[in-house]
């Protein structure tokens, strides 16, 4: 093998060798990249660390957001929520598609609207452009050549920076990127010339346009460190709410539209699924249920369709992800921080995806992966964990191997079986691929998902219990507290058997009444009451 020289530098101030007796002999090469790549972990600054850190990150944003169709579906279905919360109408959107793409596309062209959305900065803070701003992967090549004097912290930003350009050169993924862009911007460069015609300045109709549309240009300090570490997403949701709030009080009107709106299919789902819908409704999955924001009087995340495939399955279609903040005022107790709403819930980015599939934690279901743990050998429980990791980091874009919507469409096409969930067909998971969550349902197979789920809380608390037995029988705990745990853990048992049989019955324990008189809500401050 080859060997290589230890450097004889000596540590700065002194004249002693940095690598002591070490230097200036020769060592094989693999013993000399672990000596002088563990040196230089020592000497790197934090700030250089950061760096990576942040570039690593910006690259795994790209294929959460701008690499996944369904979320430029939810991005374009979110701007035109906006659009309406601030009374910006869409009659404007042609003529702003028509200025942005003539723009510059003959010789000597210019749109003056356009330079003047420039000039006042219009498009100066979009996701893209300062979320993803720290990507910069085109300057690096030979994706897997390491090198001697990189540490393995450098050769893995490195590697990944690399491999992740080959697939941003790519003509599919670099033209997401600009179409996530001009999205954004179609929608900005609407409401700059709306609130221009309406007599605003061009700084205030500029400023109304960032604001509205989701300002990423952000000062706070702690807001910064946290959306660049352990909340990647925090901005967009610090943004948001704001617009949300002041939506509610200078604008309420357009809340009781989407009220009336979710009232009205709540009643049609009555008239057209009778009890069969009311059960459907009560089975869903914890993700599907509830309302949208969790306020009641607003539409439900998932809407029965007034249609059934060739088998009479009802369809639901998932529209949570198309009004911008449905998740805002969700709490959900299974969270790791039970008291924080599900947008700010810590994720940790890239390096929550690698910790949570070494560990084999599934932070989506809040539960172990299934499988892990089971092995003893390290070789195989090592490969469950990359495997785990792969299916992480791998874009969710259709026809990709190892993506989840191809993996959807693979499993239509074979006709797979499952009886926790209906079959799809290939038009049906190539529209979930593209945004369009659409599904069969069936009392069936929502009930075997509901006992698993169901089965699995029960062992929890029966785990609960035997722990507690063994904390009084090695003095722990005296008697007095093992009735008080005992009798709690009894009580959770009986709750969730209630709430489980009660599925079966229609109830639903994410319903709230809402009087027939919708107005009365909003006018006389009738308090709404739970469904069961």
């Amino acid at each position: 093998g080859k060997y290589r020289k230890i450097p004889e530098a000596t540590i700065r101030g002194t004249k002693a060798k940095k690598f002591g007796k070490l230097a200036g002999k020769y060592v094989p090469e693999v013993v000399y990249k672990d000596i002088v790549g563990g040196q230089r972990l020592q000497e790197k600054s934090s700030g250089a660390m950061w760096r990576n850190f942040r570039k690593l990150n910006s690259v795994w944003k790209s294929s959460k957001t701008a690499w996944n169709p369904t979320v430029h579906v939810n991005n374009v279905f979110g701007n035109i929520v906006l659009s309406d919360l601030a009374d910006v109408p869409l009659s404007g959107l042609p003529d702003a598609w028509k200025a942005l793409t003539t723009h510059g596309s003959k010789k000597g062209y210019r749109s003056d609207v356009v330079l003047s959305a420039i000039k006042y900065g219009v498009f100066d803070a979009d996701f893209v452009g300062k979320e993803l701003k720290n990507f910069r992967a085109s300057e690096l090549a030979n994706i897997y050549k390491s090198r001697v004097d990189f540490d393995e912290w450098n050769d893995a930003v490195s590697m990944s920076s690399k491999i992740y350009d080959k697939v941003r050169n790519n003509s599919i993924t670099s033209k997401l990127e600009d179409w996530y862009r001009i999205e954004d911007h179609v929608f900005r460069l609407n409401a700059f010339m709306h609130r221009i015609k309406m007599g605003d300045t061009y700084e205030d109709a500029a400023l109304f346009a960032r604001k509205q549309f989701i300002d990423y240009d952000i000062d706070a300090p702690v807001i910064n460190a946290m959306r660049h570490t352990v909340t990647p997403f925090l901005s967009f949701t610090y943004r948001l709410v704001p617009i949300l709030a002041e939506t509610a009080i200078l604008r309420p009107h357009k809340y009781f539209k989407y009220a009336a709106l979710g009232y009205g299919l709540s009643k049609l789902e009555e008239i057209y699924g009778g009890e069969e819908a009311k059960i459907e409704r009560a089975l869903l999955p914890d993700y599907e249920a509830g309302n949208i924001m969790d306020l009641p009087f607003m539409p439900k995340k998932t809407i029965r369709l007034p249609i059934k495939d060739s088998k009479g399955r009802p369809k639901y279609l998932n529209i949570s992800r198309f009004y911008p903040g449905g998740d805002v005022l969700s709490f959900d107790g299974q969270n790791p921080i039970p008291f924080l709403p599900e947008p700010i819930q810590p994720t940790g980015g890239i390096y929550g995806d690698i910790l949570f599939s070494m560990i084999g934690y599934d932070l989506f279901r809040g539960q172990k992966e299934m499988g892990r743990g089971l092995n003893r050998d390290p070789i195989v429980e090592t490969g469950l964990a990359l495997n785990s990791l792969g299916k992480k980091l791998i874009p969710n874009f259709p026809f990709v191997p190892g993506a989840y919507s191809t993996t959807k469409l693979n499993r239509a096409l074979k006709g797979d079986v499952s009886k926790y969930r209906e079959p799809q067909t290939e038009f049906e998971a190539l529209l979930n691929a593209f945004g369009i969550k659409v599904s069969n349902k069936s009392i069936a197979t929502l009930s075997a998902s509901r006992k698993a789920d169901f089965d699995r809380k029960i062992r929890v608390e029966k785990s609960k219990l035997k722990q507690l037995k063994n904390q009084l029988a090695n003095n722990q705990i005296n008697m007095a507290e093992y009735d008080r745990s005992l009798g709690k853990i009894y009580a959770n048992i009986e709750d969730l058997t209630k709430q489980f049989l009660g599925r079966y019955e229609g109830i639903d324990p994410y319903a709230i009444r809402i009087s027939d008189d919708i107005t009365s809500f909003f006018g006389s401050g009738v308090k709404a009451t739970g469904g069961q």
